[in-house]
């Protein structure tokens, strides 16, 4: 678990889940989305894409929703 990197410099999204908030944040500069799960003001990678979307998906996976 860590603090986001600064890198990550484009708009991000909060979701939550069955209690459980994630965050889908922009890499402007290699065009790349991270997906983070949120836990005590910490972040922890979870996958990277070219595509919100995919990871947003991926969530759905985790938590079997």
């Amino acid at each position: 678990m860590k603090a986001l990197p600064q890198s990550e410099d484009g708009y991000g999204v909060l979701y939550t889940v069955n209690k459980h908030d994630y965050v889908i944040s922009q890499n402007t500069r290699k065009e790349i989305f991270t997906l983070w799960r949120k836990e005590n003001g910490q972040y922890e990678k979870l996958a990277t894409g070219n595509s919100p979307t995919k990871l947003y998906t991926k969530i759905h996976q985790i938590e079997k929703v």
